[in-house]
């Protein structure tokens, strides 16, 4: 292996460790203090639910309840095997560091392979493959955000996009964007779901206008020889006397 194949793999390796590390430390502060935060809002929300109508309603009594319960999801994970584990990424990766800037002042490239094989294997042994919900996206911030990451930069050219957002916060942000758009689309055009629309290839049929029918004047006999016969339209029968006059 030539150098700058040598530090392109020491860069490589470096962000996996320091990576891993950042995700160990979000999985150990969430562990840590995440209950911590859920047992605060529910004292405080109880506390103004005293004296607040609208806390002491069943959704806010619910949504704590659930928080609650949640809270109980964090009780499977030891959160001092997180902090040491990360502390010794750390370590590892200032290692890496340091044989990275070695390399680029000269040194034996078979020696620093070999420390370099070394240090894998040794971060493949401490590392934890179960980590906590969320720690992802925590773990980008500290990395990137908090971390002297410049050596890396130098060989892997980190873009934001691609390399600083995460796999599931894009999805979330394409499912965001694609949600709103189709709900301004509804609003600027009329789109409703509910709207009725005329069905494709069919027209809208017409009614024809229809003439009010005219009331005819009925007889009703009483007496005589058409007496309790059906009534029956003037000057159309021939048995249906004349009015006079």
């Amino acid at each position: 292996m030539d150098k700058d194949g040598l530090l392109r793999t020491i860069a490589e390796t470096g962000y996996n460790v320091g990576f891993g590390a950042r995700k160990t430390f979000a999985t150990f502060d969430i562990v840590e203090k995440f209950p911590s935060w859920i047992a605060f809002a529910s004292f405080a929300i109880g506390t103004f639910a005293l004296f607040t109508e609208s806390l002491s309603a069943k959704t806010p009594s619910a949504l704590l309840l659930i928080a609650g319960v949640g809270s109980m999801y964090f009780g499977f994970y030891r959160s001092a095997d997180y902090e040491a584990t990360a502390k010794q990424l750390l370590k590892l990766q200032n290692r890496l560091r340091d044989l990275y800037r070695s390399v680029r002042a000269g040194a034996d490239l078979v020696a620093a392979k070999a420390e370099l094989d070394m240090i894998e294997a040794e971060y493949y042994l401490m590392t934890l493959s179960k980590q906590v919900f969320l720690s992802d996206w925590y773990a980008h911030y500290k990395f990137f955000a908090q971390s002297q990451i410049d050596w890396m930069d130098e060989q892997l050219h980190f873009r934001f996009w691609k390399d600083k957002v995460p796999l599931s916060a894009k999805v979330f942000a394409i499912i965001s964007t694609a949600a709103i758009a189709t709900f301004l689309a509804w609003m600027v055009f009329g789109l409703s779901p509910t709207a009725a629309r005329p069905t494709a290839g069919k027209p809208q049929q017409v009614q024809p206008n229809r003439t009010p029918s005219i009331p005819v004047a009925r007889t009703q006999f009483s007496s005589g020889p058409l007496a309790g016969s059906a009534p029956c339209q003037r000057r159309r029968s021939p048995r249906c006397p004349q009015s006079k006059g």
